[in-house]
C-alpha cells in the first residue's frame, strides 16, 4: 500500500466507516478538510453513507435524527465551535469526534465541562495531521515555514516551530506503523528538529504502549534535512512535465487544478477546470518525464490507442454484425471519448509549456543556471569564476529575459560563487539586471540561510571550494541528462548514500545509538538483499496490498504502477524542513524504482520557485 492508500483507508474505513447508521453527517474545519481532500474525493466520502459534508465554521441546519462525525484539528477555535453546537439545542443524534492529532489536556477538559459531553459517543485521535499530495509524497502545508525556521525571531519562536513539525511527523509515523531510526543533517535547524521528533516519538510510545508492538519490525530510516542542504534546487528551472507546469503556470499540488482552454468541434472556445492527479494515467506516466519527450510519447500512445480502436470505425461503417460485440462497443464509447479528451488535454498542456519556453527564451537562461549550479560546461569542462560572471552579466543585460528569471540566475550566481556578502558588487548586479527594490531584498534574504558566504582562493582550490567550516553536502551532475537539466539535487545524493549504506555519520548522525539489527547495513548491497528474499516489510506490504479491493487498485494508476516494483526492505523517509522542490520529489520516485525500496518524501510544504523567492524577499525585508 502506498502512503496515500494507508491514509485513505484510515479516514474512510477506520473513521467514517466505523460509525454505524444508514445516514451520517460529516463536519470538518478549515484544517481537517484539507487533510481529507488530499487523499479522498467527495464521492468517496458520500459512498460511506454520508449525506452531507458540513463546515463547522458556518451556520448549519440541524439534523437531529442523524449521527454526526466531527473530524477536527485539535485547535481551540474548533473545540469552541463544537462545544457551541451543543449548548442550546441538540443538532444531531449523537457526536463522534475525531481529531487529526493529539488533543491538548486543556481542550480535553473543555469538552468535559460543556453540555456536549453527554452526547459524545466517540472521542479519538486518528493521527493524520498531514497532506498526502501524491502516493509517496506528504506535506505539512506550512506556508511561512522558511521565515519561521530562519527569520530573525526569538529562539522560543523556533522552538514552537520545531514542536509543531515534530507533533505532525509523529502522526505520520503512527499512520504507517513506523517507529523509525532517525538521522539528521548536522545543521542548526535539522539537529534540534530531529531531537524534537525523537522526543515526541518517545512520549507517544509511552502514552500508547501498543505503538511499538504494532510497528513494523524492519524499522524505517527517517532522514531529517533542511533547506540549507541545497540552496540551488528551488531556483533552477526544472524541465520535467509536472515541474514546468507548476513553475510556469503556477499550478500548486494542493488543489491540482488546471484551467484548460481549447476550441471544440464547432470552433467555439471552451474554458474548463480539470484536475491533474493520480487518477489520470497519462499524468502519472508523464509527470516526471522531460518535456521534450512528453509530446512524442503522447502521440505514440494516441497511435497505439487508435490501432486498438479500429473496431469503432467498423461499427460506424456498419461492418460489425455481431450484436453482442456492438453492444459492448456502444457501452465503451464514453470511455473512448474520455480517453481522447485526456490525450487532447495533455497535448494542449505540453504545447502551452513549449510556447512559454520559447517566448521566455528559457534555454539560454537554463544553460547559464546549470553552469552556475554544476560548475561545469555541458561538455564536462570546468567553468571558471570569470566565465560564470561573464555568462551572468550577458544574461542580466539581455532584454529578452524576464525579471524573475534574471533574479533567480543572480541568486544562483551569488550562492555558487560564495558572494552573498559582497554588498556593493551585488547592488551593481541588481542595477545591471534592472531589478527593483523588492527583488534586491531577496539577495539580502540569502544571508539568513547561512548560504556559502565566503570562498577560499578559487585559483588554488577550484570554483566550488569553500572554507571547511561552511562545506555543504552537495548534489552532483548527471552526465547523461539534457544540457539544461544536469544538476542532481543534494536530497537525491543523501537518499542514494543511505540506500547504499554510505551516508557519512559525521554529516548525518543518529538521534540515538543506531540499533545493530537495523537494516541500514543490509542496504549496502541491494542485489544481495533481494537474492535472500522478501523482508518482513516486503511480506507485510504484499499482505496489506492483497487486502485492497481490485477496484481501488485499478482506479489508481499510481497504485498499480508501484505494485509492479516488488518493493522490499525497510522504508526510507526523507523529510525536508523548509520545503521540498518538485525535482526532489521526482528524485524520490527515481530512487524507489532504482533500488526497489519504498521511499517516501515529505516536507513542511511543496516548494515552488516563486514561493522560495518570495520567502527570500520576506527574510530580506525583515
Amino acid at each position: 500500500m502506498t502512503l496515500r492508500s494507508v491514509v485513505r483507508q484510515r479516514l474512510l474505513d477506520d473513521m467514517i466507516g466505523s460509525i454505524e447508521g444508514d445516514f451520517k453527517v460529516l463536519i470538518v474545519d478549515k484544517c481537517s478538510v484539507v487533510v481529507l481532500g488530499s487523499c479522498c474525493k467527495n464521492s468517496d466520502v458520500l459512498d460511506k453513507k454520508v449525506v452531507v459534508i458540513e463546515n463547522i465554521h458556518l451556520a448549519r441546519q440541524p439534523l437531529p435524527t442523524y449521527p454526526a462525525i466531527y473530524f477536527l484539528s485539535p485547535h481551540e477555535e474548533s473545540v469552541d465551535l463544537f462545544v457551541k453546537d451543543w449548548e442550546e439545542t441538540r443538532p444531531y443524534l449523537q457526536a463522534h469526534v475525531f481529531f487529526t492529532s493529539r488533543l491538548p489536556d486543556n481542550l480535553f477538559d473543555k469538552l468535559g465541562r460543556g453540555k456536549c459531553g453527554k452526547y459524545i459517543r466517540t472521542l479519538k485521535e486518528v493521527n493524520v495531521d498531514f497532506l498526502c499530495n501524491e502516493s509517496q509524497v506528504f506535506s505539512l502545508n506550512m506556508e511561512h515555514d522558511l521565515f519561521r525556521m530562519l527569520g530573525p525571531r526569538k529562539s522560543s519562536f523556533r522552538e514552537q516551530y520545531y514542536c509543531e513539525v515534530a507533533n505532525r511527523i509523529v502522526t505520520l509515523c503512527n499512520a504507517i506503523n513506523e517507529d523509525p531510526v532517525i538521522r539528521f543533517q548536522n545543521s542548526d535547524v535539522a539537529a534540534p528538529l530531529a531531537a524534537a521528533i525523537q522526543e515526541k516519538l518517545d512520549a507517544h510510545a509511552r502514552l500508547n504502549p501498543k505503538f511499538k508492538t504494532e510497528c513494523v519490525q524492519d524499522r524505517a530510516m527517517l532522514i531529517i534535512v533542511d533547506r540549507t542542504l541545497d540552496f540551488m534546487a528551488p531556483l533552477l528551472h526544472e524541465f520535467t512535465y509536472q515541474a514546468m507546469l507548476c513553475d510556469l503556470v503556477q499550478t500548486g499540488l494542493n488543489d491540482n487544478k488546471y484551467t484548460h482552454r481549447f476550441h471544440n468541434s464547432s470552433g467555439k472556445e471552451v474554458v474548463k477546470d480539470v484536475i491533474l492527479d493520480e487518477g489520470d494515467p497519462l499524468w502519472c506516466e508523464h509527470r516526471h518525464r522531460h518535456i521534450s519527450e512528453v509530446t512524442p510519447e503522447i502521440n505514440r500512445s494516441i497511435q497505439v490507442f487508435a490501432q486498438s480502436s479500429k473496431s469503432f470505425s467498423s461499427l460506424s461503417k456498419g461492418k460489425e454484425k455481431d450484436i453482442k460485440k456492438m453492444q459492448e462497443m456502444v457501452r465503451s464509447m464514453p470511455q473512448y471519448q474520455r480517453k481522447m479528451d485526456k490525450f487532447s488535454l495533455h497535448i494542449g498542456i505540453s504545447e502551452k509549456l513549449w510556447e512559454i519556453y520559447r517566448d521566455a527564451h528559457l534555454e539560454p537562461v537554463a544553460l547559464a543556471e546549470q553552469l552556475m549550479a554544476t560548475g561545469e560546461h555541458p561538455d564536462g569542462g570546468k567553468a571558471s569564476e570569470k566565465e560564470a560572471k561573464k555568462e551572468l552579466e550577458k544574461c542580466l543585460q539581455d532584454a529578452r529575459f524576464r525579471s524573475q528569471d534574471k533574479l533567480r540566475l543572480l541568486l544562483l550566481y551569488l550562492i555558487s560563487q560564495g558572494k552573498v556578502n559582497e554588498v556593493e558588487d551585488n547592488k551593481e548586479l541588481v542595477w545591471m539586471a534592472n531589478l527593483g527594490h523588492q527583488e534586491e531584498q531577496a539577495v539580502v534574504g540569502l544571508q539568513y540561510f547561512g548560504a556559502p558566504l565566503e570562498m577560499e582562493d578559487s585559483k588554488k582550490k577550484g570554483l566550488f571550494s569553500r572554507t571547511k567550516k561552511k562545506k555543504p553536502f552537495r548534489g552532483g551532475v548527471n552526465k547523461d541528462a539534457y544540457d539544461v537539466s544536469r544538476y542532481l539535487p543534494a536530497v537525491k545524493a543523501v537518499g542514494e548514500a543511505e540506500l547504499n549504506g554510505k551516508l557519512n555519520l559525521a554529516d548525518f548522525p543518529y538521534t540515538k545509538e543506531p540499533p545493530s539489527s537495523n537494516a541500514t547495513s543490509s542496504s549496502k548491497d541491494t542485489s544481495q538483499s533481494q537474492s535472500i528474499g522478501r523482508s518482513l516489510r516486503g511480506a507485510r506490504s504484499h499482505f496489506m496490498s492483497s487486502k485492497l479491493s481490485s477496484a481501488t487498485s485499478a482506479s489508481n494508476p499510481a497504485e498499480s504502477e508501484l505494485s509492479k516494483l516488488q518493493l522490499s526492505g525497510p522504508r526510507v523517509i526523507l523529510f525536508v524542513a523548509g520545503g521540498a522542490t518538485l525535482s526532489e520529489v521526482r528524485s524520490a520516485y527515481e530512487l524507489m524504482r532504482e533500488y526497489k525500496r519504498e521511499v517516501i518524501i515529505g516536507a513542511t510544504r511543496i516548494l515552488m520557485p516563486h514561493d522560495y523567492v518570495e520567502a527570500l524577499v520576506g527574510l530580506g525585508a525583515e
